[in-house]
């Protein structure tokens, strides 16, 4: 049934006959292929590895990645941006530091200067619902209980007039259609006058 709707909506949008068995199959085909990309994109920034060798934009430059994102719920998406992004500016300070640490002290061990995953999550977790807390709270207003009553008024005065204008319509309607029927006999019963005048 939804799939028959999709062939209608295409069909009107692009001036073409689709086969909704055709379509089901393509989609299926893309989203499989998404969801597996999806999963490498997720393999490779959990094991942090290749994120400098350029595979993160081998699998991002598919050409449906971007447009399929729809099918991810939104927040595990935003999660793993950011964490790619904090990612991306830590790295060079941690290259950085390594250099150094190898010049001083070789037998010193290696701190992890990039926080764990878990961590990065929580962060980005909170971030998040604090922003969106926020966010609701600058949107919130008081309601003005004359705003919407007037508004309420409003749309019922457009429906009367909407109404109203209908209704004058049909009774001009039926006014013509009846001057129309009165006036033929007069028109006729005057044409016969005049050809007995003649």
């Amino acid at each position: 049934m939804a799939w028959r709707l999709v062939c209608e909506e295409m069909s009107e949008k692009f001036g073409r006959q689709y086969d909704s068995k055709l379509l089901q199959k393509c989609f299926k085909n893309l989203r499989d292929t998404y969801v597996h990309k999806r999963r490498e994109y997720e393999d490779v920034i959990r094991k942090r590895i290749g994120l400098e060798s350029g595979i993160l934009e081998k699998i991002t430059s598919w050409p449906f990645f971007a447009n399929l994102r729809f099918i991810d719920p939104p927040v595990d998406d935003e999660e793993i941006v950011e964490v790619v992004e904090e990612l991306d500016s830590i790295e060079p300070k941690r290259k950085f530091v390594q250099k150094r640490e190898c010049a001083i002290a070789i037998s010193k061990p290696k701190t992890a200067l990039v926080p764990s995953s878990k961590k990065l999550e929580r962060k980005t977790k909170e971030k998040d619902t604090v922003d969106q807390i926020t966010s609701v709270l600058e949107n919130l207003e008081t309601p003005d209980r004359f705003e919407s009553t007037g508004q309420a008024l409003s749309a019922k005065l457009r429906e009367i007039i909407d109404w109203i204008n209908s209704l004058l319509r049909s009774i001009s309607s039926n006014l013509m259609r009846y001057r129309c029927r009165c006036l033929v006999p007069f028109m006729t019963s005057k044409g016969q006058e005049r050809n007995d005048l003649a």
